[in-house]
């Protein structure tokens, strides 16, 4: 009998060729998993850009939302900064009425109520020379400093016994504000808050404003007037009592 033997090199063809098949598989199944990765990758970033491009647009899209007054309290005032600008020009005539729910904004000259009465050096529509009082309107330009950074608003007495209003200011800001009226100690600026000029401060008074940062904002109150109090709700600082700084000049409202 003769025995028939498979070659031992075809044994070797179908063994390696089953290993390349093996092979194959593998590799096709490794780079099926890579691009099921890449792919889940893909989408995962895709969502977030979408996301993102979403909410941008939802903000830019459509006419702007109303803003409306900063609270932190119900009953307070809105929030809104102590200014500083320069007198262009006054007036005997009045003005539009105090709006303690407006702040004028800082960059741009306003018109607002104000102590009445020509001041050297300004143009007034009356023409005629006199000391401040009553109530009027001046003309401003924009602030030199317009500032949030107010400690405590402090009221004293004067000695025929008229509230006094102080404000404690910032250093940084003293600094500003020394370095933005220095130059100019002759001329008016007006301290506005609770939508109307408290008092006209001259570039002098303003450039002395001594390391403490305490100045006067207005001066000759009534001790039932609300200002005091509504100046210390729109500028989130405490009211205390205290006596006015020594060598502080009164400024008449």
């Amino acid at each position: 009998m003769v025995d028939v033997l498979t070659p031992q090199s075809d044994e070797k063809a179908v063994e390696t060729e089953a290993l390349f098949r093996e092979a194959k598989q593998r590799a096709r199944r490794r780079a099926i998993r890579r691009v099921v990765a890449i792919v889940l990758v893909v989408a995962a970033l895709a969502a977030v850009v979408a996301v993102v491009v979403t909410s941008r647009g939802s903000g830019r899209s459509g006419p702007a939302p109303a803003v409306g007054p900063t609270r932190t309290t119900p009953g307070l005032l809105p929030q809104e900064t102590l200014q500083f600008r320069p007198v262009l020009a006054t007036s005997e005539g009045s003005c539009r009425s105090a709006n303690i729910r407006e702040e004028p904004g800082s960059r741009q000259a306003v018109s607002l109520p104000a102590p009445s009465g020509p001041l050297p050096g300004v143009p007034n529509s009356s023409g005629s020379a006199g000391t401040t009082g009553g109530q009027g309107c001046a003309l401003l330009g924009p602030s030199v400093l317009s500032t949030l950074k107010i400690a405590a608003v402090e009221l004293g007495r004067s000695p025929a016994g008229a509230v006094l209003v102080t404000v404690a200011m910032d250093r940084s800001d003293v600094a500003r504000l020394r370095a933005a009226t220095g130059l100019h100690p002759a001329r008016f600026y007006a301290v506005v808050a609770l939508g109307q000029v408290l008092s006209y401060p001259t570039g002098s008074q303003l450039s002395s404003i001594g390391p403490t940062g305490q100045f006067q904002v207005a001066g000759g109150l009534s001790t039932k007037d609300p200002r005091p109090s509504e100046l210390s709700d729109a500028l989130r600082a405490r009211l205390v009592e205290m006596k006015p700084p020594a060598g502080s000049s009164s400024l008449q409202f």
